[in-house]
């Protein structure tokens, strides 16, 4: 993947995109292996999800964790990402991408996705994962203060973020009240997964310990985290 236009961001933001689209490429090329897509097929895997993590990471360090993804915003700003950066990628695989963003919200809800499509999907959540996780482990207590949270830090957990957990279910966004809901939130992403390296690379960079060390620890979230971890043990 070329350098993108970073140059009219700061250098913090600038450091942070460009090593999470490094990544990007790392595992779209790893699912990509694994489910043998052809190079376009890659190509335009990787170029998807470079776009969703530069939106995501670029709005969460500018205005904080996002509780929810405008999806008519993610749409717009991928479209134009296309159209005015001069991405050097083929055509097919640009107007593949330009045609994504805009029937992003069709895309989003159906069921029967490409494989391409899914590869892509699946390595934003990763990414998502890895984000937070490095977040959560090395952020200082002063920087955590300038992120606009949206969440207070109650130490109660959602009913309904435990029920969807241990129906080994993705977590709802609609029902995050708390940052713990949030962090819960995240290490539930893994029960969206499908892919085998997948699970392996969250397993090795230890992703889910992370944020999980950086919990409250009562019994509820013991056994949430239990839980998950299981799950991930027994999809590796």
């Amino acid at each position: 993947m070329q350098d993108l236009p970073f140059a009219s961001l700061n250098d913090k933001l600038v450091a942070t995109l460009k090593s999470y689209t490094d990544k990007c490429v790392e595992i779209v090329e790893d699912l990509a292996e694994e489910n043998n897509l052809s190079e376009t097929e890659s190509k335009i895997a990787e170029l998807i999800t470079v776009i969703n993590i530069v939106y995501k990471t670029k709005m969460v360090l500018e205005s904080g964790f996002l509780d929810n993804i405008d999806r008519s915003s993610l749409s717009t700003f991928g479209v134009d990402f296309i159209s005015n950066y001069n991405i050097t990628e083929t055509k097919e695989v640009n107007d593949y991408v330009i045609d994504y963003f805009q029937n992003f919200d069709k895309i989003k809800k159906d069921e029967n996705l490409s494989l391409t499509n899914r590869v892509a999907r699946e390595a934003s959540r990763i990414i998502n994962i890895e984000f937070h996780s490095n977040l959560y482990k090395h952020i200082k207590a002063d920087e955590f203060k300038e992120l606009s949270f949206s969440f207070n830090n109650s130490p109660d957990i959602s009913k309904n973020i435990s029920k969807k957990i241990l129906a080994e279910t993705t977590a709802e966004t609609k029902h995050i009240k708390s940052l713990l809901d949030y962090k819960l939130y995240q290490m539930s992403l893994i029960f969206g997964l499908e892919f085998k390296k997948s699970f392996q690379h969250i397993s090795e960079q230890s992703l889910l310990k992370a944020i999980f060390e950086s919990m409250p620890k009562n019994d509820t979230v013991i056994d949430l985290y239990r839980e998950i971890k299981i799950y991930m043990e027994n999809k590796l």
